[in-house]
């Protein structure tokens, strides 16, 4: 097997390539992490569905550029791409995604405030109406409950008294 320059040096830059958008792509899963504040499990799962994804990424490039062989030289070119975007476009894309994310989060809070203002005498009539609502149900059963014995006392006849003891002496 005869290694030419220009193909070590065609395997090396695509590689660096291959780990060039291995970084861009553990980005999407840091945006994710910014935005959504998962707990550890869901980071846990983000992780590993990552890495399973990053070396299936890895081993079909290195099956298309190499027929599967991985030589230390393309192992540092794929390190060297990775650390090349994450010290170039990633800071970049990360300071303005944080930017607006957070430019987003504060007018979706204006808006929260605006809408709270909007809505706040109406919420109160809603609430005034229910009270009064629950009152005048509170009433009447109020009512119910007092007219009830009455309606149960015309039912009942006047008892007799029996003595069964009548001492009489």
């Amino acid at each position: 097997m005869v290694f030419t320059n220009f193909g070590q040096l065609y395997d090396l830059f695509l590689y660096a390539g291959v780990g060039f958008w291995l970084c861009l792509y553990q980005d999407i899963f840091r945006l994710i992490r910014c935005t959504a504040h998962p707990k550890a499990a869901a980071v846990f799962l983000l992780d590993l569905l990552f890495c399973l994804s990053g070396g299936c990424a890895v081993f079909l490039a290195s099956l298309a550029i190499d027929s599967g062989r991985i030589r230390l030289l393309e192992l540092a070119a794929l390190g060297g791409g990775f650390a090349a975007a994450r010290f170039t476009i990633s800071r970049l894309v990360m300071a303005v995604a944080l930017r607006v994310i957070h430019l987003v989060r504060r007018i979706t809070r204006c808006l929260a405030a605006a809408y709270e203002k909007m809505t706040r005498p109406i919420r109160r009539q809603i609430i005034r109406c229910g009270h009064a609502f629950q009152n005048k149900i509170r009433l009447f059963l109020q009512k119910k409950r007092k007219k009830q014995p009455l309606f149960q006392k015309k039912g009942l006849q006047d008892s007799l008294t029996m003595v069964y003891n009548d001492n009489q002496e």
